[in-house]
């Protein structure tokens, strides 16, 4: 399937190791039809899904107001409680060059979460 909206983007995550699917809850609001998302062996695992802890890139683009933006986020089960942490309203080019600082903060906050203190 052929994805649209913030091309290039899609093609520099797909390049660093992100998956990417389509965006099932696109909406005349937000064009893209994709999301992407990367396994973090790093970070803990969730209490519901195990290993599977992802970082997930959601894109939001309008044409109609000239919007380009992202959520970038880890969402997961920690005590019993579903988090979802996320740094919001990020332009793509901010994602691509701070990646890195991005992941590194949103896995030490999921890391965080663990009630005995560990992994």
């Amino acid at each position: 399937m052929k994805f649209h909206g913030l091309d290039n983007l899609r093609k520099w995550l797909a390049k660093n190791g992100f998956t990417i699917c389509e965006n099932t809850g696109r909406s005349d609001y937000n064009e893209a039809e994709w999301h992407a998302y990367r396994s973090l062996p790093s970070a803990r695992e969730c209490e519901t899904n195990g290993p599977k802890i992802a970082l997930w890139i959601k894109p939001y683009v309008s044409s109609a107001i000239n919007y380009e933006h992202c959520e970038v986020d880890i969402t997961g089960e920690a005590a019993g409680l579903w988090f979802n942490l996320r740094v919001y309203m990020a332009k793509p080019d901010e994602v691509m060059s701070r990646l890195p600082e991005i992941e590194t903060k949103l896995v030490a906050a999921w890391n965080a979460l663990a009630t005995d203190g560990t992994k």
